[in-house]
């Protein structure tokens, strides 16, 4: 523990020599934040950049395999993979880990470029699923035909 000096016995020029300090302190930590924000900034950006690379990349892949069909026909692997590409990023409160809060049943696939969204009911429920549009479906066996992503 250090010796502190009585606040009767400060002087003027102990006071300013603390401020000084205090301040050179808090520059000092500004500075180092600073420069990790800077640093996880950049990994950020480069990591962004090689993901919009590998997604052009198979985005070509997928045409030149639609090109590589008869005109007019559609090839099912590279109108599947185009309608992952054209789908929204899904957000962090999607990807929430935990205990789940809704059925999370995938809505069937009524065409290749259909939205595939989550029954929103609770777990467990009887009847039909419904998703957050007011879309709602069965399942002709009444089993689960796919089950969600954890």
């Amino acid at each position: 523990m250090t010796d502190r000096i009585p606040l009767d016995h400060l002087t003027s020029d102990a006071l300013d020599a603390l401020y000084e300090q205090l301040e050179a302190a808090e520059a000092s930590e500004t500075q180092r934040q600073l420069t990790a924000a800077r640093k996880a900034f950049a990994s950020a950006t480069t990591r962004a950049a090689r993901a919009e690379a590998t997604i052009s990349r198979v985005r070509a892949l997928a045409q030149q395999w639609q090109a590589s069909v008869r005109p007019g026909e559609p090839h099912p692997a590279a109108v599947a993979v185009l309608a992952v590409l054209d789908q929204p990023a899904p957000t962090a409160a999607t990807q929430a880990t935990g205990p789940r809060e809704h059925c999370g049943d995938l809505k069937p696939p009524f065409s290749d470029t259909a939205e595939r969204t989550e029954c929103i009911l609770r777990p467990g429920h009887h009847g039909s699923h419904a998703d957050n549009t007011g879309c709602r479906w069965w399942h002709a066996d009444n089993e689960h035909q796919e089950q969600p992503h954890a």
